[in-house]
């Protein structure tokens, strides 16, 4: 995973990015969601997490991207389930 943000302080402070490529950029630890991941551990991954989306992977074993979650849709929907939050 790249992180927007780490481009975008290269950019900002107008670092030399000439030389950079997606490798210089890449997160070697992060959160993924499953699609059999309830929703409030979802949420969990989330609030441990300071961006905006998380990838979404086949499963733990076979990490294939297969979409994004973004934590406003995750808030929206946990919230929809759970009305007395």
């Amino acid at each position: 995973m790249v992180a927007l943000k780490d481009i975008t302080s290269d950019l900002l402070d107008k670092r030399d990015t000439s030389t950079k490529t997606t490798a210089d950029y890449l997160q070697p630890h992060f959160d993924v969601l499953t699609p059999d991941m309830p929703l409030g551990v979802a949420l969990q991954h989330f609030m441990a997490f300071q961006g905006k989306r998380l990838p979404v992977v086949e499963s733990a074993a076979h990490p294939k991207l297969t979409s994004v979650v973004y934590k406003t849709s995750l808030l929206d929907a946990y919230f929809r389930m759970n009305p007395t939050c």
